[in-house]
């Protein structure tokens, strides 16, 4: 999910809320420089200083003590994965075409730390899930770092929409004011996309630092820390030179250690079962401090199990979510461990479910999980289709279906802590609340 797990489609949904998905880090948004101060000491009272100025960033880089040994990009291996991925063996096993398992009575069953997660919108589509939080289902809210744009001709038409449209037209506050439902955690994603050392950790003091509370914002509870979706990191060798998902989390944490951000910050990362061979990139991440690992909706369902069997032959996985405010790494400010040095343990994993609302929508998210070459990600796309030519009905009929049978066999094989919903457009909305409300998407354990 790294630079891949991406927040909004084009394809047949509303393009404005294509900024939306968990997968898709992009480009730092306009309001970035809103902020204008962050709080930097670890201490009660915490100074805040202009963000362009960044003096004590700037003395985090000389301490010898804090140092991280090189400034060189760590490469991320989850695209390369991305690009070399075989289709799965066969499309009969995926939730689409397959018999469901057996569910506990009054629904499917779930492990005692069970959680929902939401997607929520920025720019124009921001609060628009006030239904969705009204249920208080979600114990957490994600919200991404973009622009929307993961090519080339959406980077250039986000770009001009900025320079063009008035501010009025878009409703959403600095990402440091991001509001989530009183009593859910507060997700902000943290893209390294062409950013700078120096930039990533400015975004990371900014969301999660004392400033945001001092300026009357909402503290992030947890980082997101992933690679991004900017199309520069698509061309040829590129992607060597900028940094990625591991230097984002390695900086969080190293800022953590040191007291930048409180010890309870959580961070989290992404993962895209469709493409990635094994669970190796994810085990070099919960090595690095990560918590909980939010993936791409399982669209090839083979290549999700043999994933998901070598997470769980690493012991990577933990079905308990930490409850907010908490840190499951053993860093701390104060500890005695050396700069960067987090104990890796397990994470826990929170499993994305897009809504499918249709076959448009569906082969939006084949193309964002990079797994448009696999037969049984393309036979989803085909069987929406067909149930499509048979009237509206048969369609709203297969796509509920859907929906349900991908959550009952996510819970089937187990080793979940959660779902991760994304919902995009207000026909994905919709069936959210229907699912939410006849017992089919489980909410977050009390």
């Amino acid at each position: 999910m790294g630079s891949r797990l991406a927040l909004h489609f084009a394809a047949g949904a509303a393009a404005s809320s294509a900024a939306a998905c968990v997968c898709c880090a992009g480009l730092t948004p306009r309001h970035l420089s809103a902020a204008s101060s962050w709080g930097l000491t670890a201490g009660p009272a915490a100074t805040a200083a202009p963000a362009r100025s960044a003096p004590h960033l700037r003395s985090l880089h000389s301490s010898p003590g804090l140092q991280m040994g090189t400034d060189a990009p760590t490469p991320d291996p989850s695209s390369a994965a991305a690009a070399g991925a075989a289709a799965g063996p066969g499309a009969g096993a995926n939730p689409g075409t397959a018999p469901a398992p057996g569910t506990a009575p009054g629904g499917p069953s779930r492990s005692p730390g069970w959680t929902l997660t939401l997607e929520r919108g920025i720019g124009k589509s921001y609060g628009m899930e006030a239904e969705l939080q009204a249920t208080g289902a979600f114990r957490a809210e994600v919200f991404p770092d973009l622009p929307i744009a993961t090519t080339w001709q959406n980077w250039v038409k986000a770009i001009r929409s900025s320079l063009t449209s008035p501010p009025a037209d878009d409703p959403s506050p600095p990402f440091t004011h991001y509001a989530t439902r009183p009593g859910a955690q507060k997700v902000i994603t943290v893209a390294a996309n062409l950013r700078s050392t120096m930039e990533i950790e400015q975004r990371v003091v900014e969301a999660a630092g004392d400033g945001a509370v001092a300026a009357g914002g909402q503290r992030a509870d947890v980082l997101l820390c992933v690679s991004g979706s900017h199309p520069v990191r698509t061309l040829p060798g590129v992607s060597s030179l900028l940094r990625s998902s591991l230097d984002t989390l390695r900086l969080a944490d190293r800022l953590r250690q040191a007291g930048y951000i409180p010890p309870s910050t959580q961070l989290w990362v992404v993962a895209n079962p469709n493409t990635e061979r094994g669970a190796g990139l994810l085990e070099r991440k919960s090595e690095l401090g990560a918590n909980a690992v939010l993936t791409q909706p399982p669209l090839d369902w083979n290549a999700y199990l043999a994933w998901l069997e070598d997470a769980r032959s690493r012991g990577l996985l933990n079905e308990q979510l930490p409850m907010p405010g908490s840190s499951s790494s053993s860093s701390s400010t104060g500890g005695s461990g050396s700069a960067g040095s987090s104990t890796g343990g397990p994470v826990r994993l929170i499993v994305g479910h897009p809504m499918a609302s249709s076959a448009a929508n569906l082969s939006f998210w084949v193309s964002l999980a990079g797994c448009g070459g696999s037969v049984a990600a393309r036979q989803l796309v085909a069987d929406a289709m067909r149930a499509e030519a048979g009237g509206k009905e048969a369609a709203a009929a297969h796509t509920a279906s859907y929906n349900r049978k991908l959550v009952e066999q996510v819970l089937a094989h187990g080793g979940v802590a959660g779902l991760h919903v994304m919902p995009i457009g207000k026909a994905s909305k919709g069936l959210a609340l229907r699912m939410l409300a006849d017992g089919s998407l489980p909410p977050s354990a009390a």
